[in-house]
This record gives C-alpha cells, sequence and structure tokens, in this order.
C-alpha cells in the first residue's frame, strides 16, 4: 500500500557569513571512527520500522538515545529537532539546501559541525549533521544516520537477523564465498554505487550503476534523465507516488524487470520506479532494502566493495500494491491513514474510495491500535484475492468501503 522514500539524496551548502569558500566542497559524510580498545567488532541490533534499518544512537552530550534510520544514501547525518544546535553546542556552519526525491520545494536547514555519537562500543566523531527537516517525511524517528558510519568501517549488516556488525576496516578479513561488486566512489558528493544488469521484456541485456541505499524502500529506481537506465517495461503504472522524500511525494512509473541482475545473481521480476524528480545526478539510479534485505549485505566501503551472501529470502516474490491505495506516512500514535492517492482501475479505485479520505479502520481493527511500524507486513500485507473491509471519514461522515485486493503490476 505505501512506497515510501528515499530520505536525504543530495545536500547543497550556502557557506555563512565568515566561512571559507572550500565548506561547500568538502566530503560531508566524513568523519572520525574510533573503538574501545577491547572490541575487535561491535554487534548491535536493529529494527525494521516501516521496513527501513533503524538503530539506537548516542548523541554524546544527551542522555536520550534517538532513533535514527542507517541510510547509506544519505549524504549527511539528519536530526528532526532543530533544539539539539543549542541543547549540544554545535556550530552552525552553514545553510544547507535539501534536495531529495519529491516534486515540491527543496528545504533549508542549518548544516553544523563537531557532532560526536555512540554506536555501542564505537565512537564517530567529528560528524556533520543537517538539523531539524524530514519530521514529517518519516514520522516516529529521530532523523537519519548517513555515510559517516559507512566511510571507513565495514558494515555488515544480517537483515533475516536483524543485527549490525561494525568492523574496523583495517583488520576486517573476509571468510566467505559471497558476491564480491565492486563500488564506485563520487568523492564529490561522498557516494557509492554498484554495478548491475537488467532484461526487460525479453529484450537485450543493458547495464548501470545503481546507489547503494539501505534508507530506500523500493526495490530499484532509476532516474528518467539517466543515459544508463533501462528502457521503461511495456506495461506498468505510470503517474502514481513512487515515494515520499524530503521534498513530498515523488510521481513516476512503476514496472517490472524481466530480470536483475548482480554479476552470477539473478533477480527475477523485481519492481522498479521510474522518477523525473530524482536531483541526484550520480549514478543511473539506487538499490533498496527490499533487494538488500534478500543477502547478508556487507559494505566494505575502505575497500571499495560490496559483498553479497545470499539468505533465505532470495527467491521471495517481489510484491506491489494491491489495493491501489497510496497513504501518507503516518506518524506514531496516528488516529487515521490520509489516502495521497488512488490508482486508476484499481480495487480502491472501484471502491469508491477519494483522495483525502480518512481510514480509521481495517477489517474493524482501528488505526490508533495497528503496530503502524510493522503496517506493511500487517493488515495491508499486499496479497491478492483478500478481501478488506475500511472505515473512512469523508468530510466528516463515516463511510465504510470493501475491496477485493488483486496484483496491480
Amino acid at each position: 500500500m505505501k512506497r515510501w522514500a528515499r530520505g536525504l539524496v543530495l545536500v547543497a551548502v550556502m557557506a555563512c557569513g565568515g566561512l571559507a569558500p572550500e565548506l561547500v566542497a568538502q566530503d560531508l559524510s566524513s568523519a572520525r571512527v574510533e573503538f574501545a580498545a577491547a572490541a575487535e567488532s561491535v554487534e548491535l541490533p536493529f529494527e525494521l520500522y516501516h521496513g527501513l534499518p533503524v538503530v539506537d544512537v548516542q548523541l554524546v552530550g544527551r542522555e536520550e538515545p534517538l532513533r535514527l534510520i542507517l541510510d547509506s544514501g544519505a549524504a549527511v547525518m539528519v536530526l528532526t529537532d532543530g533544539a539539539l544546535v543549542d541543547e549540544l553546542g554545535w556550530p552552525v556552519l552553514a545553510q544547507a539546501n535539501v534536495q531529495g526525491h519529491g516534486d515540491g520545494q527543496a528545504q533549508t536547514a542549518p548544516l553544523v559541525g563537531g557532532v560526536a555519537l555512540r554506536l555501542g562500543e564505537v565512537l564517530v566523531s567529528e560528524a556533520f549533521a543537517v538539523v531539524g527537516v524530514l519530521g514529517d517525511v518519516i514520522p516516529g524517528v529521530d532523523g537519519v544516520l548517513g555515510r559517516a558510519v559507512f566511510t571507513d568501517l565495514v558494515v555488515d549488516i544480517d537483515w533475516a537477523g536483524q543485527r549490525l556488525v561494525l568492523h574496523p576496516a583495517e583488520s576486517f578479513a573476509y571468510p566467505g564465498h559471497g558476491t564480491i561488486l565492486p563500488i564506485t566512489v563520487d568523492s564529490e558528493r561522498g557516494a557509492y554505487a554498484v554495478p548491475a544488469c537488467a532484461v526487460v521484456d525479453g529484450g537485450a541485456e543493458s547495464c548501470f550503476e545503481l546507489v547503494l541505499d539501505t534508507g530506500a524502500r523500493q526495490a530499484v529506481g532509476f532516474r528518467e534523465s539517466a543515459r544508463g537506465r533501462p528502457a521503461r517495461p511495456a506495461t506498468g503504472l505510470d503517474d502514481i507516488i513512487v515515494g515520499w522524500g524530503s521534498q513530498g511525494p515523488a510521481r513516476g512509473f512503476v514496472g517490472r524487470l524481466e530480470e536483475l541482475r548482480f554479476e552470477d545473481i539473478a533477480l527475477e521480476r523485481a519492481v522498479a520506479g521510474f522518477v523525473a524528480s530524482d536531483t541526484s545526478s550520480f549514478a543511473d539510479g539506487w538499490l533498496g532494502v527490499p533487494v538488500l534485505q534478500r543477502f547478508r549485505t556487507i559494505f566494505d566501503l575502505p575497500n571499495r566493495r560490496l559483498i553479497l551472501e545470499p539468505n533465505e529470502r532470495l527467491r521471495e516474490p517481489f510484491e506491489f500494491d494491491t489495493t491501489g491505495l497510496q497513504v501518507a506516512p503516518p506518524g506514531p500514535g496516528a488516529q487515521h491513514l490520509e489516502v495521497a492517492h488512488v490508482i486508476p482501475g484499481s480495487a480502491a479505485a472501484r471502491a469508491g474510495v477519494e483522495v483525502g479520505d480518512r481510514i480509521v479502520a481495517i477489517d474493524d481493527q482501528a488505526v490508533a491500535d495497528l503496530d503502524l511500524g510493522a503496517l506493511r507486513a500487517g493488515p495491508l500485507v499486499p496479497r491478492s484475492g483478500v478481501e478488506i473491509r475500511l472505515r473512512l471519514l469523508r468530510r466528516g461522515e463515516e463511510i465504510e468501503r470493501s475491496l477485493q485486493t488483486e496484483r496491480l503490476i
């Protein structure tokens, strides 16, 4: 039902008075990383919240931990609470123009330096953060933990076990037999990508580069303007909400690739989005959680490689909406889900659901009682042939609608 988007894609900084202009060209994903003396590696649990990995982070100087999305696609750390600047005395270095997914206007927010945080026994210091934005993009988390964690560490993500292991790069040795992909680095943006190929509608194979993005809920996405992207599939859904980002909803086309390939690994019928509003000019698109979670993924950026070890989810079918409902991201304690788009010809459209309707109950279960962080795997799981009963509020009147789910693509 929901396809919420990547977080931050690009941060352009405008130097404040008195600051050296070279700040604009600085690698904002850089930071200093230190392990505790006795730690050879650090293991942490993570939660899948709205389909994204969330870890507990302790800011140095603050007692209450933050819940941050582990987002390899974000250039810098992003914190939603603007009051942290004064609370922790961070210097404001510039104003950041936050450009990301979405068709709306970019936001401007303070860029601060000197941020220090702890991930278990790992201390990350001298990091940069944009503060006071994205609170309405993914309600229920405190922000995004960006590429500073990935730049100088080996980040081992066990998606099946929801376990994160951080290794010092200088002592890490990989003993396994996974598929190793080379990583291309764009030093100007601190971004990195891996090669992949695809076959669409039985045509010739096309190859491209995809940014590694643990903050993306789409399996794979492409920039319409990218020269290397594959052709759109012949059938699919156009002008729908492909995702939500820092600039609101992003519309585009969604279809299926016949095959998505990484070296010796081939995935069938992956769902792919094609978006015009993505402002990133690096690589041809991005690779998100629905693909990455089929593997143990080892991000070894210091050695310019990604290691993929397939897990039990490798051959699971890629799912897409079967209701035709696309709802705005709900926050903690939400009493309703607001319908942002109804896909024409879908079950929801035939049932008479309208944009602006507020879903207050699903199959007699109040939205307020649902685990919104696991909503995609709960009552709105996209299975075909299931009847769903909705209780809606429309212009102050409560109405009921039933719909029979079906595959849309």
